[in-house]
């Protein structure tokens, strides 16, 4: 796929996507949705890889290359999904991540981990890249004594947090309304 493609595949569409940060992947095995982008947080910009399907292994080449001086924010939040366990169905909370860049483009992805949220909003900073949190869910992993905590805390909260943020709280399918 070349970058022409990919964005006018990417249009509308909310992409699953695995994060790398400081050689981990998150997740490093998904679970709902096989991922279709690796986004790659390096020293010069977000490196954005297409991967290997059903897998989580990034092709060889980069797709596109965001340097940090292109992105005018990154808007974060969770958004609840549907899953099934065992005989029933459940729900999990995944990371909304929106690629805001200075041009007007903007790319939507989720991700299936939210657990490296302390050490992206850390590398973001470094880097002066606005990070719009309006969950707090930044703080909310760094208050918790361990990740899952963390995430069960945003799971009690989330509907009256959504609510009053006006957030939407549930997403069915992977195209944006």
């Amino acid at each position: 796929m070349d970058i022409t493609t990919f964005e006018t595949f990417a249009s509308h569409r909310i992409l699953q996507t695995t994060i790398e940060l400081d050689g981990a992947t998150y997740p490093s095995l998904p679970v709902k949705l096989p991922p279709l982008f690796c986004l790659a947080v390096a020293e010069s910009g977000i490196n954005l890889f297409e991967l290997i399907p059903l897998t989580t292994r990034k092709k060889q080449d980069k797709l596109a290359m965001f340097s940090y001086r292109d992105i005018e924010k990154i808007v974060i939040s969770p958004i609840k999904k549907l899953t099934s366990v065992v005989f029933a169905l459940g729900d999990r909370l995944n990371l909304d991540i929106i690629l805001h860049l200075t041009d007007g483009r903007q790319f939507h992805f989720e991700c299936e981990d939210m657990s490296m949220l302390v050490q992206l909003a850390a590398s973001l900073a470094s880097h002066q890249v606005t990070l719009i949190d309006r969950f707090g869910l930044i703080q909310s992993y760094q208050d918790a004594t361990s990740t899952k905590e963390a995430y069960q805390f945003l799971l009690e909260k989330f509907s009256g947090v959504s609510d009053a943020q006006q957030l939407v709280n549930l997403r069915i399918g992977q195209v944006e309304e």
